[in-house]
């Protein structure tokens, strides 16, 4: 099976949190910058991280990285990859895009040179002018940072904090990912109380009690790769098969929420519902004088 490198997105400052999770999941070649984690894998891998990880973004494929100070270097560089064995004929491919610190500082016109580039590529294979964009997703991007220009391909799809069991939310909600990151770095675990006074929809307290049964917060939700040409869905059928027998359903927790919003409660225990963990959490309305 082809390896790729890989990386996996993060907030500033979670990079250690992302890099022991992988870690952790059998990936030991994690290279560490900032906002990014990177290491190697297969289709295979690719499903794993995206199932299991627990504090990244998006988990991308890297085409390759150059130095780019002309919009000429940028097509010419673009155009040298194989794109006609990396997106099918009929893919809906997009490129997005995004600039600091380069000489290349206009994102439309690197996007736009990008995919120019990877049009007149692909006519070589093809052989043919127009491309109808009429297939599965395949989402793009080129980052520049210090004149270095770095071309992804998005396997995620919607971001991974997305876990689908918070259908409603607070105006202040945290990100499921940074609040399995707090309870990771308070390193609370499944044997001890993990009190919330100010709960809000529950995020902190469904991310711990996932952390305690060992749910992959992937369990729930589908994937940009799993529309590309040739994946094959006995991948991500095993991977999520091996992620429910490794639940701890039998395991014991105790945690609790209290919020002095009384519609925020409600909102808690019909994400907690959402995902089957209300017997694991109990949610008071208590204003926090009360404690």
């Amino acid at each position: 099976m082809q390896k790729y490198n890989l990386i996996a997105t993060t907030t500033f400052g979670l990079e250690a949190i992302v890099k022991r999770e992988l870690n952790a999941l059998g990936f030991d070649d994690t290279q560490v910058s900032d906002g990014r984690v990177r290491f190697t894998g297969d289709m295979n891998d690719i499903a794993k991280a995206n199932v299991w990880l627990r504090t990244a973004d998006r988990v991308l494929i890297e085409i390759g990285s150059f130095k780019a100070t002309s919009f000429e270097e940028l097509f010419d560089k673009t155009y040298e990859y194989d794109w006609g064995n990396i997106i099918p004929e009929k893919a809906n491919f997009i490129v997005d895009g995004r600039s600091k610190k380069s000489k290349l500082f206009s994102i439309s016109d690197s996007q736009r040179i990008v995919e120019k580039a990877i049009i007149e590529k692909m006519k070589t294979k093809y052989k043919i002018d127009w491309f109808e964009k009429s297939g599965n997703l395949y989402k793009l991007e080129v980052a520049l940072l210090n004149d270095i220009a770095t071309i992804t391909l998005d396997t995620t799809g919607s971001s991974l904090h997305k876990r689908g069991y918070r259908e409603q939310q607070g105006s202040a909600s945290i990100k499921e990912t940074l609040a399995s990151a707090m309870v990771q770095l308070s390193y609370w675990n499944k044997d001890r109380v993990l009190f919330d006074p100010f709960c809000g929809s529950g995020t902190i307290l469904i991310e711990a009690a996932m952390l305690g049964k060992n749910i992959a917060p992937g369990l729930d939700r589908d994937f940009s790769f799993t529309g590309w040409e040739g994946f094959d869905p006995k991948i991500l059928k095993n991977i999520k098969t091996e992620a429910f027998d490794l639940m701890k359903n039998d395991v014991n927790l105790e945690l609790i929420g209290s919020d002095i919003d009384k519609n925020m409660i409600e909102i808690a225990k019909e994400n907690t519902y959402n995902i089957g963990l209300e017997d694991d959490i109990k949610f008071v309305h208590s204003d926090f004088k009360n404690v």
